[in-house]
């Protein structure tokens, strides 16, 4: 998930590669505030790093600092091709932020670019259900399953049951999980 294509570097510059190497280094050994520190010093060498920005709009993320985040995830849209994961980070920073219809529109766009992503789906159901309190939450979800039954949909989607008070819709699905 984090490496890149050895031509995509081969332009890109030495300090810039360097740098955000030693950052997935100290991101591995869970340094993330080092990791940070190498992140920026790849983007002061070269803006134009597209794994760099994506890589710090995630730890800002985490971090809730959401307007770096969606600085980093916005350079990262305007460098490179619009990705799942990048529309995900934006909808889940503005569900974060209670703006609801831009986090709408971000799950909708990520389902239309990637229409296999389960866990965009998941993540849309999900927001359907709690925030929109929509029977169409219920419907993705069940369209999921039947699609991608396997371990961890099932466990995702009777999460998601579970935290939305649908108990016996979770009942269903943690039992559809398969023991080794």
């Amino acid at each position: 998930d984090t490496e890149i294509d050895p031509l995509i570097l081969s332009h890109i510059d030495d300090r810039a590669s360097a740098n955000y190497s030693l950052g997935l280094i100290a991101e591995t050994e869970n340094d993330i505030q080092l990791a940070k520190s190498y992140y920026l010093r790849s983007l002061d060498a070269d803006t134009g790093f597209i794994e760099t920005n994506y890589r710090l709009a995630q730890i800002y993320h985490k971090e809730n600092d959401f307007e770096n985040a969606k600085k980093h995830y916005h350079q990262q849209e305007k460098l490179s091709t619009t990705t799942g994961d990048l529309l995900l980070g934006l909808a889940s920073i503005y569900l974060s932020e209670e703006q609801y219809d831009k986090a709408e529109d971000y799950y909708r766009e990520a389902i239309a670019l990637e229409e296999f992503n389960v866990q965009a789906k998941l993540q849309y159901a999900k927001f359907l259900l709690t925030v929109r309190h929509s029977q169409n939450g219920y419907e993705l979800m069940q369209e999921v399953s039947a699609l991608n039954s396997d371990n961890k949909t099932d466990q995702t989607i009777g999460d998601i049951y579970f935290n939305t008070g649908l108990y016996k819709e979770a009942v269903s699905n943690y039992k559809k999980i398969k023991t080794p």
